[in-house]
């Protein structure tokens, strides 16, 4: 029939056994090898520490040194609120200090 597959002029290839394994260059088999590995890379991270630490050590000055900055102004202003409070002129309606009784004692008000 026309458009089937000869079974026998096409035989199935035979699977193959199991491939022998060999050692690539990233397989470490001796155990004085991987711990010398593992040393190694902790020392690679502690010189990438100290690269970054020296690299971002200016940008976290400057941020401190803003966060020092703005609380120095904020005590200031605080402090400067607390002794030499803004005139009471400004204000369209009389505050506390202003009236010396209640609402309706007032030599003006009478």
């Amino acid at each position: 029939m026309a458009g089937e597959i000869d079974r026998a002029a096409d035989p199935q290839p035979e699977t193959p056994g199991p491939v022998p394994r060999r050692a690539g260059p990233t397989d470490f088999a001796n155990d004085a090898v991987k711990d010398e590995v593992r040393r190694a890379a902790v020392w690679i991270g502690m010189a990438t520490l100290v690269v970054g630490a020296v690299f971002m050590a200016q940008p976290l000055l400057v941020i401190f040194g803003g966060l020092v900055f703005a609380a120095m102004i904020d005590g200031g202003a605080r402090l400067l609120g607390r002794e030499a409070a803004p005139p009471e002129l400004l204000h369209d309606e009389p505050s506390a200090r202003q009236v010396d009784g209640p609402p309706g004692d007032h030599p003006a008000g009478a």
